[in-house]
C-alpha cells in the first residue's frame, strides 16, 4: 500500500513538473527578443502569472484527486475507502506544492485551507 502511494505521488510530481516547465520553455520561445516598453504588458504578464497559478494549482488538484481516486461512497464501496482517499488526496497535494515551491501556488494552498 505504501508503495502504491509513493509511486502515485511521483507519478503526480512528475505531472507538476511538466505542467510548469512547458510553459516556461514556450514562454521563453516566445519572448525571445521582443521588448515590452509599455507598462500595459507588465500589467498583462502579472495577470497570466495569476491565472498560470490558478490553473497550475487546479490541475495539481485535479491529477491529486485522479491518482488518490473517488471520493464518494457508492463508487468506492466503503466509507474507510473514501477516507482513505481523501487522506492520500490531501498527503498527495501537500506534496506536490511544496516540491514545487511556486510561492503563488503556496499562496492559493493557504487560502484553501484556511477555509476548511
Amino acid at each position: 500500500m505504501s508503495e502504491s502511494i509513493q509511486l502515485k505521488k511521483t507519478i503526480l510530481m512528475a505531472v507538476a513538473v511538466g505542467t510548469v516547465a512547458l510553459p516556461m520553455i514556450v514562454s521563453a520561445a516566445i519572448k525571445q527578443g521582443v521588448e515590452h516598453k509599455s507598462t500595459f504588458f507588465h500589467i498583462l504578464e502579472a495577470d497570466q502569472a495569476e491565472r498560470s497559478a490558478s490553473s497550475l494549482y487546479a490541475s495539481i488538484k485535479e491529477q491529486s484527486r485522479k491518482i488518490c481516486g473517488s471520493t464518494d461512497v457508492v463508487r468506492t464501496g466503503s466509507i474507510e475507502r473514501v477516507m482513505g482517499n481523501e487522506a492520500c488526496y490531501e498527503g498527495t497535494l501537500e506534496a506536490a506544492v511544496k516540491r514545487l515551491d511556486d510561492p503563488q501556488v503556496n499562496d492559493l494552498y493557504q487560502r484553501e485551507l484556511s477555509q476548511l
